[in-house]
């Protein structure tokens, strides 16, 4: 007695130790499964993020490239000058178009197409770069002549601007060049002057006739000069002068905006994706309803079998049950009624028999319709997992 009782003690310790180390291992899966969902989801939104980014870093290049034209540009200006001195220097620049002339006008070419951006505003500069020489301090004053043509040489705006080298005295001439006479002597500094003289402000170009090429011309025949450069620049305003001048910001809320919308986006169809989803298994669980309603239908339908039918000829009605017939015959006279009936024993015996089997196909129908119904809520719980 005392051994079975240790072996039922054991034993039962046993089938709780197994039972323990079930729900730990199931716990267990469970966490680790989690985590695994936990990191892929993470992975996904990772992944989806940087897209978003990437994506909206690319829009935004091209809606900066869209938007913002080309800031500054500058064309050096090859003077032409007449030996004789009869005729102002003067260079004729071609934006457009590739060529040279052997004609007293040099032309200079660039890209081809519009250089200049239709109903933008942009300002015209001379930089003229000078020596300091005694020449060209009896100069005085002179003008900067700008004409803007087509490429048919025709006249779309004109504009000069009086300029002059900045006058200095004989001392404060010579302290000059004592005090710079070490960066002059290494060649780093030179005695020059710098002008910028603005030609002509705030022109818009007219998209049906087109910038593509510039006349400029100096009225003194014999002044000295080191460089000369035409130099555009795009004057921005509003949004464009925010953007071009805070790059960093810009790029930062405009990239930023753009990721939102994207993310906004994105939540929207993976909204209207779960609706569809759940409008279609709804679909399936009205099927699914509908074929448990006809369920019923099949039972009624299997027991009415079970029934009773009576059937009638001319000669003699007859009572059929489940196969078995019991038939009855019924003789009327004016004062006497004759009923031949079949032995009770036999009838009692076919009756029995047949409510037998009418509970057999019962129990049969009873089975396949709960068959059925756990198969329709297996389909019902896969439906509702894979949603």
């Amino acid at each position: 007695c005392n051994t079975d009782n240790d072996d039922a003690e054991y034993m039962g310790e046993s089938i709780m130790m197994r039972q323990a180390y079930q729900t730990i291992t199931a716990r267990a899966s469970g966490y680790v499964n989690m985590g695994l969902r936990l990191v892929w989801k993470t992975l996904q939104f990772m992944v989806l993020m940087c897209t978003l980014v990437l994506t909206a870093t690319l829009i935004y290049t091209v809606l900066y490239h869209w938007l913002i034209p080309t800031v500054s540009q500058s064309y050096p200006v090859h003077l032409n000058y007449d030996p004789k001195g009869e005729t102002y220097p003067n260079a004729l620049i071609s934006f457009t178009t590739e060529s040279w002339t052997a004609t007293n006008l040099s032309v200079i070419s660039y890209d081809e197409g519009r250089f200049l951006r239709a109903w933008q505003a942009y300002d015209f500069t001379a930089i003229l770069d000078a020596p300091e020489s005694e020449h060209n301090f009896a100069s005085g004053m002179f003008m900067i002549e700008l004409k803007l043509l087509t490429a048919d040489l025709q006249v779309l705006a004109t504009s000069a601007r009086p300029t002059t080298i900045r006058f200095k005295t004989d001392l404060l001439r010579r302290l000059w060049t004592w005090f710079y006479s070490v960066p002059l002597l290494l060649g780093f500094m030179e005695e020059k002057q710098s002008l910028a003289i603005p030609l002509m402000e705030n022109f818009k170009e007219n998209k049906a006739y087109p910038v593509a090429k510039a006349l400029v011309s100096i009225s003194k025949p014999n002044l000295q000069i080191y460089s000369f450069t035409l130099r555009i620049d795009a004057r921005l305003t509003g949004i464009r002068y925010y953007v071009y001048n805070f790059f960093l910001t810009g790029a930062a809320i405009g990239i930023s905006q753009i990721t939102f919308f994207e993310f906004v986006m994105v939540l929207i169809y993976l909204a209207r994706r779960k609706m569809m989803q759940s409008s279609s298994t709804s679909d399936s669980l009205d099927d699914l309803d509908a074929e448990l309603n006809d369920a019923p239908r099949a039972t009624q339908a299997a027991s009415s079998t079970s029934q009773i039918t009576t059937e009638t000829n001319s000669d003699a009605p007859v009572t059929t049950v489940m196969g078995e017939t019991v038939s009855t015959t019924v003789s009327v006279t004016s004062h006497e009624t004759t009923v031949d009936k079949i032995p009770s024993s036999t009838s009692e015996h076919t009756l029995e028999s047949s409510s037998s089997r009418a509970t057999v196909t019962q129990e049969v129908v009873m089975t396949t319709v709960s068959s059925n119904a756990v198969a329709t809520d297996q389909r019902r719980r896969y439906f509702f997992s894979d949603t």
